[in-house]
């Protein structure tokens, strides 16, 4: 199960969240940050999956608040080197959320390591963090299921557009994947997410699932 924001990231979160919502009726209060996701799944030479590599892009508000002070030689870029600390604050910071990631083989929940291959980069506008998430235990499930979501809803995920938001990468002959999109939120349900609601809520509940795009590796 996919734990709350971890401490070190949600006061990032909440700073950035602050600065951006000064003069902003605090009536829509979550999502604060959306990410747009892109993942391959990864097999190895035996055809077991052995890990997931995801490819987070933040929004232009988030990614403008993250890469202040970052660019030390004022080159008006930044490159992957003056990234590379915000790189690893990122993937050390989402330990605790088990990396947002939901992966099950055959109906049963699978383990993550530590993230591996991490990288930042920036379009000039946006910030894409890189990394692979290798399972400590490779599998050999017929149907791997893939969830990426932030049970408090203050994130939002939201899978890239296209058929290639998730894909599959050295996997066996006939392996196929499909994702199944979440349905639009309506302006009813909006008007609801409150930042008052969301305080009333149980702890650990599982609230933004039910806006999780859901992406299905089955092999013959």
């Amino acid at each position: 199960m996919v734990t709350g924001v971890p401490a070190r990231l949600l006061q990032r979160l909440i700073l950035a969240a602050c600065a951006l919502l000064v003069g902003v009726s605090t009536a829509f209060a979550h999502p604060h940050v959306w990410i747009v996701t892109r993942s391959e799944i990864l097999y190895g030479p035996d055809g077991k999956i052995i890990g997931i590599r995801h490819a987070w892009t933040f929004d232009e508000e988030f990614s403008a608040y993250l890469s202040q002070g970052l660019d030390t030689n004022k080159d008006g870029k930044l490159s992957r080197e003056e990234l590379s600390g915000l790189a690893k604050e990122n993937v050390e910071s989402l330990v605790d959320s088990n990396y947002f990631t939901v992966a099950k083989a055959n109906g049963k929940p699978v383990e993550a390591a530590a993230p591996t291959d991490y990288w930042m980069e920036s379009d000039g506008k946006q910030l894409t963090l890189y990394y692979v998430l290798p399972l400590k235990t490779p599998v050999s499930g017929r149907v791997f299921a893939l969830d990426v979501y932030d049970p408090s809803y203050f994130i939002a995920f939201i899978l890239a557009e296209g058929d290639n938001a998730v894909t599959l990468k050295d996997a066996p002959k006939g392996c196929s994947v499909s994702f199944r999109r979440p349905k639009p939120i309506d302006d009813g349900v909006k008007k609801t997410l409150t930042e008052s609601f969301f305080n009333s809520l149980a702890p650990n509940i599982d609230y933004g699932a039910q806006f999780s795009s859901r992406a299905i590796a089955a092999c013959p």
